[in-house]
């Protein structure tokens, strides 16, 4: 049987879970959604809405011949739901080569993930990883600093990054600080010129930082 690579994305019900997936469609991936059955394409536009969208079941490698994104539906805070996932694909002819986890970015987030929801996740990823490593490249995850969850997945991914070479990578939406110019005049002599509120910001964004992933993975 012929092998297909997927790449498994959540958090599709948030604006930049649906710019990653135009991402990965526009780099001639196909894609399995995870997620709740009431998220959709809340931000879809022309260009999702020619996606090829297919919700039948079972997975398989054929599902894709026809089809861009699969939606697999189920309670993302049950891991039973998630091994089954992994473990159907691999049965199916798919070779899952990039985990997408794209949680809480912004206000407008419907995709709340918790923090055992992402454990979860992330524990059934790094067992298949276990099995695959020739073919599974990455597991990206993507929070709002704001998100309680994040800085302790941050602190098990880099822990994990650099104990077992699990190959993860990590984007953080933080807030840019604001308050720099405001204290060099507070601390500085009148006479001193007066510096810009706000600084350019030289960070990434999600979507530039996913993009540079996709190309690091082509390329290898």
């Amino acid at each position: 049987m012929a092998t297909q690579k997927v790449t498994i994305l959540t958090g599709i019900s948030q604006k930049s879970g649906n710019e990653i997936l135009k991402k990965l469609v526009k780099s001639n991936r196909k894609v399995i959604v995870l997620g709740d059955i009431a998220e959709n394409f809340s931000f879809a536009d022309k260009e999702t809405n020619a996606f090829k969208v297919t919700t039948e079941l079972p997975v398989t490698a054929a599902t894709f011949q026809d089809n861009d994104v699969q939606f697999s539906f189920g309670d993302m805070s049950d891991i039973s739901f998630l091994a089954a996932v992994f473990t159907q694909a691999r049965k199916n002819g798919l070779e899952i080569e990039l985990v997408c986890h794209i949680s809480d970015i912004t206000a407008e987030s419907f995709a709340h993930f918790s923090f055992g929801d992402t454990i979860n996740l992330l524990e059934i990823v790094k067992a298949y990883w276990q099995s695959n490593q020739d073919t599974f490249k990455c597991f990206f995850y993507a929070a709002s600093a704001e998100n309680s969850a994040a800085p302790k997945i941050e602190k098990l991914l880099n822990s994990a990054i650099k104990k077992e070479h699990f190959p993860a990578k990590i984007y953080i939406k933080r807030k840019p600080l604001k308050a720099a110019s405001a204290l060099y005049r507070l601390f500085s002599p009148l006479t001193l010129p007066k510096v810009a509120d706000t600084q350019p910001d030289t960070t990434l964004t999600l979507s530039q930082a996913f993009g540079n992933l996709l190309a690091e993975i082509d390329e290898n």
